[in-house]
Protein backbone atom coordinates (compact mmCIF):
# COMPACT_ATOMS: atom_id res chain seq x y z
CA UNK A 1 0.00 0.00 0.00
CA UNK A 2 1.35 3.63 -1.13
CA UNK A 3 1.60 6.15 1.63
CA UNK A 4 0.84 9.71 1.97
CA UNK A 5 2.14 11.88 5.05
CA UNK A 6 0.54 14.65 6.50
CA UNK A 7 3.35 16.98 7.54
CA UNK A 8 2.36 19.33 10.62
CA UNK A 9 5.21 21.99 11.94
CA UNK A 10 4.13 23.69 14.94
CA UNK A 11 6.02 26.17 17.68
CA UNK A 12 3.59 26.70 21.04
CA UNK A 13 0.29 25.45 19.60
CA UNK A 14 -2.79 26.38 21.07
CA UNK A 15 -6.09 24.44 20.65
CA UNK A 16 -6.13 24.56 17.08
CA UNK A 17 -3.68 21.85 16.67
CA UNK A 18 -6.59 19.45 18.15
CA UNK A 19 -9.05 20.20 15.76
CA UNK A 20 -6.32 20.45 12.84
CA UNK A 21 -6.06 16.50 13.96
CA UNK A 22 -9.29 15.73 14.44
CA UNK A 23 -10.11 17.13 10.79
CA UNK A 24 -7.13 15.17 9.54
CA UNK A 25 -8.00 12.07 11.26
CA UNK A 26 -11.03 11.96 9.24
CA UNK A 27 -9.73 12.22 5.99
CA UNK A 28 -10.59 9.70 2.82
CA UNK A 29 -8.42 8.48 0.53
CA UNK A 30 -8.12 5.74 -2.18
CA UNK A 31 -7.80 2.53 -1.26
CA UNK A 32 -4.35 2.07 -2.81
CA UNK A 33 -3.45 4.39 -0.38
CA UNK A 34 -2.46 5.15 3.24
CA UNK A 35 -2.71 8.41 5.07
CA UNK A 36 0.07 9.00 8.23
CA UNK A 37 0.86 12.06 10.04
CA UNK A 38 3.63 13.43 11.28
CA UNK A 39 3.95 16.38 14.27
CA UNK A 40 6.88 18.41 14.11
CA UNK A 41 7.83 20.18 17.57
CA UNK A 42 10.26 23.33 16.76
CA UNK A 43 11.20 23.30 20.00
CA UNK A 44 8.20 24.78 21.73
CA UNK A 45 8.28 26.00 25.35
CA UNK A 46 4.83 25.07 25.79
CA UNK A 47 4.07 21.32 24.99
CA UNK A 48 0.50 21.15 26.38
CA UNK A 49 -1.34 20.66 23.73
CA UNK A 50 1.52 18.27 22.36
CA UNK A 51 1.28 16.36 25.23
CA UNK A 52 -2.38 16.20 24.83
CA UNK A 53 -1.77 15.00 20.86
CA UNK A 54 0.55 12.26 22.22
CA UNK A 55 -2.35 10.80 25.02
CA UNK A 56 -5.38 10.86 22.29
CA UNK A 57 -3.58 10.31 19.10
CA UNK A 58 -0.70 7.81 19.80
CA UNK A 59 -1.05 7.24 15.74
CA UNK A 60 0.54 10.62 15.15
CA UNK A 61 4.32 10.17 14.99
CA UNK A 62 5.49 13.57 17.10
CA UNK A 63 9.34 14.61 16.05
CA UNK A 64 10.44 16.87 18.87
CA UNK A 65 13.31 19.40 18.14
CA UNK A 66 16.17 19.84 20.49
CA UNK A 67 16.47 23.96 19.17
CA UNK A 68 14.20 25.64 17.28
CA UNK A 69 14.72 25.64 13.29
CA UNK A 70 11.71 27.92 11.89
CA UNK A 71 8.70 26.88 10.26
CA UNK A 72 11.09 25.74 6.95
CA UNK A 73 13.07 23.84 8.70
CA UNK A 74 10.90 22.19 10.85
CA UNK A 75 8.76 21.15 7.53
CA UNK A 76 12.30 20.23 6.20
CA UNK A 77 12.55 17.67 8.83
CA UNK A 78 9.55 16.19 9.14
CA UNK A 79 9.82 15.70 4.95
CA UNK A 80 13.34 13.34 5.93
CA UNK A 81 11.62 11.53 8.12
CA UNK A 82 9.15 10.71 5.57
CA UNK A 83 9.24 7.74 3.72
CA UNK A 84 6.06 8.28 1.94
CA UNK A 85 5.58 8.68 -1.66
CA UNK A 86 3.38 12.02 -1.03
CA UNK A 87 3.86 14.71 1.24
CA UNK A 88 1.10 16.98 2.73
CA UNK A 89 1.35 20.26 4.73
CA UNK A 90 -0.82 21.96 6.73
CA UNK A 91 0.36 24.40 9.25
CA UNK A 92 -1.08 23.61 12.95
CA UNK A 93 -3.89 26.76 12.69
CA UNK A 94 -5.71 25.54 9.63
CA UNK A 95 -8.32 22.57 9.74
CA UNK A 96 -9.66 20.94 6.17
CA UNK A 97 -12.62 22.06 4.58
CA UNK A 98 -14.15 18.08 4.66
CA UNK A 99 -12.81 14.56 4.43
CA UNK A 100 -11.82 14.87 0.87
CA UNK A 101 -8.88 17.73 0.46
CA UNK A 102 -5.36 15.24 1.04
CA UNK A 103 -7.57 12.76 -1.47
CA UNK A 104 -7.24 15.99 -3.93
CA UNK A 105 -3.92 16.24 -3.27
CA UNK A 106 -3.13 12.35 -4.24
CA UNK A 107 -5.14 12.91 -7.21
CA UNK A 108 -3.58 15.61 -8.75
CA UNK A 109 -0.23 14.12 -7.95
CA UNK A 110 -1.26 11.11 -9.40
CA UNK A 111 -2.17 12.37 -12.62
CA UNK A 112 0.71 14.62 -14.16
CA UNK A 113 1.21 17.02 -11.66
CA UNK A 114 4.03 17.71 -9.18
CA UNK A 115 3.20 19.88 -7.11
CA UNK A 116 -0.75 20.49 -5.88
CA UNK A 117 -1.60 24.03 -4.03
CA UNK A 118 -4.67 24.10 -2.23
CA UNK A 119 -6.51 26.97 -1.20
CA UNK A 120 -6.09 28.95 2.29
CA UNK A 121 -9.37 30.67 3.20
CA UNK A 122 -11.04 31.81 6.91
CA UNK A 123 -14.37 31.08 8.36
CA UNK A 124 -16.34 34.06 9.57
CA UNK A 125 -15.45 34.64 13.26
CA UNK A 126 -17.21 37.86 13.94
CA UNK A 127 -14.34 40.19 13.72
CA UNK A 128 -16.02 41.56 10.21
CA UNK A 129 -13.14 43.70 9.13
CA UNK A 130 -10.40 41.02 9.48
CA UNK A 131 -12.62 38.10 7.80
CA UNK A 132 -13.14 40.44 4.94
CA UNK A 133 -9.52 41.33 4.79
CA UNK A 134 -8.33 37.67 4.49
CA UNK A 135 -10.93 36.48 2.03
CA UNK A 136 -9.97 39.76 -0.05
CA UNK A 137 -6.46 37.58 -0.03
CA UNK A 138 -7.47 34.71 -0.88
CA UNK A 139 -9.33 36.03 -3.67
CA UNK A 140 -6.47 37.40 -4.86
CA UNK A 141 -4.22 34.51 -4.65
CA UNK A 142 -7.27 32.73 -7.05
CA UNK A 143 -6.81 34.96 -9.69
CA UNK A 144 -2.88 34.77 -9.82
CA UNK A 145 -2.73 31.43 -9.41
CA UNK A 146 -5.56 30.80 -12.25
CA UNK A 147 -3.35 33.17 -14.20
CA UNK A 148 -0.33 30.54 -13.37
CA UNK A 149 1.28 33.42 -11.56
CA UNK A 150 1.89 30.83 -8.59
CA UNK A 151 4.42 32.88 -6.35
CA UNK A 152 1.66 34.37 -3.89
CA UNK A 153 0.48 31.02 -2.64
CA UNK A 154 1.37 29.50 0.11
CA UNK A 155 2.59 25.87 1.63
CA UNK A 156 -0.12 25.83 4.13
CA UNK A 157 -1.89 23.52 2.21
CA UNK A 158 0.15 21.84 0.01
CA UNK A 159 0.83 18.74 -1.69
CA UNK A 160 3.83 17.37 -3.06
CA UNK A 161 5.26 14.14 -4.55
CA UNK A 162 8.43 12.82 -2.19
CA UNK A 163 10.57 12.57 -5.49
CA UNK A 164 10.02 16.54 -6.43
CA UNK A 165 10.54 17.63 -2.95
CA UNK A 166 14.10 15.43 -3.01
CA UNK A 167 14.73 17.03 -6.64
CA UNK A 168 14.49 20.67 -5.89
CA UNK A 169 16.33 19.91 -2.24
CA UNK A 170 13.11 21.12 -0.37
CA UNK A 171 11.95 23.61 2.47
CA UNK A 172 15.69 25.83 3.33
CA UNK A 173 16.26 25.40 6.89
CA UNK A 174 18.38 29.07 6.43
CA UNK A 175 14.66 30.42 6.84
CA UNK A 176 15.03 30.72 10.47
CA UNK A 177 12.64 33.16 10.86
CA UNK A 178 8.90 34.12 9.54
CA UNK A 179 8.72 34.60 6.20
CA UNK A 180 9.64 33.56 2.84
CA UNK A 181 10.31 29.67 2.94
CA UNK A 182 7.41 29.21 0.45
CA UNK A 183 8.14 31.79 -1.83
CA UNK A 184 11.75 30.27 -2.18
CA UNK A 185 10.47 26.74 -2.54
CA UNK A 186 7.88 27.74 -5.25
CA UNK A 187 10.81 29.40 -7.16
CA UNK A 188 12.54 26.60 -7.07
CA UNK A 189 9.85 24.33 -8.54
CA UNK A 190 8.86 26.84 -11.19
CA UNK A 191 13.00 27.32 -12.38
CA UNK A 192 12.76 23.34 -12.10
CA UNK A 193 9.96 23.10 -15.00
CA UNK A 194 8.01 21.33 -12.02
CA UNK A 195 4.01 20.53 -12.80
CA UNK A 196 2.68 22.94 -10.46
CA UNK A 197 -1.21 22.63 -10.13
CA UNK A 198 -3.68 25.27 -7.93
CA UNK A 199 -7.00 23.35 -7.05
CA UNK A 200 -9.48 26.22 -5.40
CA UNK A 201 -11.54 23.57 -4.41
CA UNK A 202 -9.25 22.55 -1.66
CA UNK A 203 -9.73 24.25 1.11
CA UNK A 204 -8.53 24.65 4.78
CA UNK A 205 -9.42 27.32 6.88
CA UNK A 206 -7.17 29.48 8.83
CA UNK A 207 -8.27 29.36 12.70
CA UNK A 208 -5.81 31.84 13.88
CA UNK A 209 -6.65 35.48 14.95
CA UNK A 210 -5.16 38.12 13.32
CA UNK A 211 -4.54 41.64 14.32
CA UNK A 212 -2.47 44.74 12.83
CA UNK A 213 -0.03 44.15 15.97
CA UNK A 214 1.02 40.90 14.96
CA UNK A 215 1.06 41.35 10.74
CA UNK A 216 3.89 43.98 11.58
CA UNK A 217 5.81 41.61 13.98
CA UNK A 218 5.77 39.45 10.92
CA UNK A 219 6.22 42.19 8.56
CA UNK A 220 9.34 43.69 10.52
CA UNK A 221 11.03 39.96 10.91
CA UNK A 222 10.57 39.28 7.42
CA UNK A 223 12.52 42.48 6.70
CA UNK A 224 15.09 42.10 9.23
CA UNK A 225 15.70 38.91 8.30
CA UNK A 226 13.93 36.25 5.88
CA UNK A 227 13.92 38.55 2.66
CA UNK A 228 18.00 39.00 2.84
CA UNK A 229 17.99 35.28 2.89
CA UNK A 230 15.79 35.37 -0.18
CA UNK A 231 17.49 38.34 -1.83
CA UNK A 232 21.25 36.83 -1.49
CA UNK A 233 19.69 33.03 -3.26
CA UNK A 234 17.60 34.26 -5.98
CA UNK A 235 18.71 37.98 -6.16
CA UNK A 236 16.58 38.09 -9.98
CA UNK A 237 13.33 37.00 -8.50
CA UNK A 238 13.55 39.12 -5.67
CA UNK A 239 13.78 42.39 -7.86
CA UNK A 240 11.07 41.57 -9.52
CA UNK A 241 8.71 41.39 -6.25
CA UNK A 242 6.79 44.60 -4.59
CA UNK A 243 9.34 44.03 -1.80
CA UNK A 244 12.39 44.93 -3.56
CA UNK A 245 10.93 48.57 -3.77
CA UNK A 246 10.63 48.98 -0.01
CA UNK A 247 13.81 47.53 1.25
CA UNK A 248 16.26 50.32 2.15
CA UNK A 249 18.76 47.66 1.12
CA UNK A 250 18.50 48.07 -2.38
CA UNK A 251 17.27 51.90 -2.17
CA UNK A 252 19.17 53.88 -0.19
CA UNK A 253 17.10 57.00 -0.24
CA UNK A 254 14.15 55.54 1.43
CA UNK A 255 16.25 55.61 4.69
CA UNK A 256 15.63 59.03 5.57
CA UNK A 257 11.99 59.19 5.26
CA UNK A 258 10.86 55.71 6.58
CA UNK A 259 13.21 57.08 9.85
CA UNK A 260 10.98 59.92 9.82
CA UNK A 261 7.84 57.85 9.61
CA UNK A 262 8.58 55.26 12.00
CA UNK A 263 9.49 58.29 14.34
CA UNK A 264 5.95 59.72 13.55
CA UNK A 265 3.64 56.25 13.85
CA UNK A 266 5.76 53.61 14.89
CA UNK A 267 3.84 53.87 18.99
CA UNK A 268 0.50 54.41 17.29
CA UNK A 269 -0.01 50.79 15.96
CA UNK A 270 -2.03 50.04 18.60
CA UNK A 271 -4.60 52.57 18.34
CA UNK A 272 -4.62 51.87 14.60
CA UNK A 273 -4.88 48.18 15.65
CA UNK A 274 -8.49 49.29 17.85
CA UNK A 275 -9.55 51.45 14.84
CA UNK A 276 -10.07 48.47 12.41
CA UNK A 277 -12.64 47.69 14.86
CA UNK A 278 -14.59 50.54 14.40
CA UNK A 279 -17.61 49.54 12.39
CA UNK A 280 -18.17 52.82 10.65
CA UNK A 281 -14.87 53.09 9.23
CA UNK A 282 -14.74 52.21 5.59
CA UNK A 283 -13.09 49.12 4.54
CA UNK A 284 -11.02 50.52 1.81
CA UNK A 285 -9.35 53.03 4.10
CA UNK A 286 -8.79 49.78 6.79
CA UNK A 287 -7.28 48.32 4.49
CA UNK A 288 -4.90 51.10 3.35
CA UNK A 289 -4.03 51.35 7.74
CA UNK A 290 -3.16 47.85 6.76
CA UNK A 291 -0.51 48.09 3.76
CA UNK A 292 0.89 51.20 4.87
CA UNK A 293 1.88 50.23 8.43
CA UNK A 294 3.36 46.31 6.94
CA UNK A 295 5.02 48.47 4.64
CA UNK A 296 6.65 50.79 6.91
CA UNK A 297 7.23 47.90 8.97
CA UNK A 298 8.83 45.36 6.48
CA UNK A 299 11.18 48.54 5.56
CA UNK A 300 12.02 49.21 9.14
CA UNK A 301 13.13 45.55 9.11
CA UNK A 302 15.30 46.02 6.20
CA UNK A 303 17.41 48.90 7.51
CA UNK A 304 17.99 47.17 10.35
CA UNK A 305 19.16 43.84 8.11
CA UNK A 306 21.18 47.01 6.76
CA UNK A 307 23.04 47.93 9.70
CA UNK A 308 23.69 44.66 11.06
CA UNK A 309 25.79 43.75 7.36
CA UNK A 310 27.28 46.99 7.94
CA UNK A 311 28.58 46.94 11.12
Amino acid sequence: MKKIDLIIPCYNPGKELINVLESASNQVVNNNWKISIILVNDASSDIKYIERVRENYPAVSIINLEKNTGRSGACDYGAKYSNAEILVFIDADCVFKNKYMIEDHRYNICNGNNVNFGKVDVKNRGNIFWDKYFKLISKKRDVQATSKNFMELTSANMGISKESYINVYGFDSDYKHYGFEDRDLIYKLIISEKNIHYSPSNVVYHKSDLSLVSICKKMMTAGQYTSGVFFNKHPLAYEKMSYSKIDVCLNSLLKLPINILWLLFNRSVGVMDSLLSVPYVPFHIKRYIVLAFSTLYFSKGTLRRCKRLNN
